[in-house]
C-alpha cells in the first residue's frame, strides 16, 4: 500500500512539473519572412499561419489538430495568437476559450518556417 502511494505521488509530481514547465518558443536559424511574402505564399496555396511573430506551416498538422481541420483551415493566412492563448474561441458562447499546452508549444517549434520581419498586427489581414 505504501509503495503504491509513493508511485502515485511520484507520477503526480512528474505530471505537475511537466504541466507547468513552460516550453519556450524558439526560431533558431530560421529566415525572416516579410508580410508580403507570407501573403503571396498563402495565395499560392501554402497552409501558413502566424503565431506571435512566427510563421507556421500547418499543412500536415491540420489533419491531426485535436480541434479538427475546420479550425485550422478557417485561419490559414491569419494571426492565430488570440486563439492559441485562449483570448477567443471559434465556437458558440457555450464553449470556453482553449489555452494550448506545452506540447502545442513544442509542436509550433517543429513546424516553424521563420519569423515575420515586420510584426505590425494591424498589417496582418485575412487573405
Amino acid at each position: 500500500m505504501t509503495l503504491a502511494f509513493l508511485v502515485f505521488a511520484l507520477m503526480e509530481a512528474t505530471f505537475q512539473y511537466v504541466k507547468y514547465d513552460t516550453a519556450e518558443f524558439r526560431v533558431p536559424n530560421k529566415k525572416p519572412i516579410t508580410l508580403e511574402e507570407f501573403h503571396k505564399r498563402v495565395l499560392l496555396g501554402e497552409a501558413l499561419v502566424i503565431l506571435d511573430d512566427m510563421v507556421l506551416d500547418v499543412t500536415k498538422f491540420q489533419w491531426e489538430h485535436p480541434g479538427g481541420t475546420w479550425s485550422i483551415k478557417n485561419n490559414i493566412g491569419n494571426d492565430i495568437s488570440k486563439y492559441f492563448y485562449g483570448g477567443f474561441t471559434m465556437e458558440n458562447k457555450d464553449f470556453y476559450p482553449w489555452t494550448h499546452s506545452n506540447d502545442a508549444r513544442r509542436l509550433c517549434n517543429l513546424i516553424c518556417l521563420g519569423y515575420i520581419e515586420e510584426s505590425s498586427p494591424e498589417r496582418i489581414m485575412r487573405v
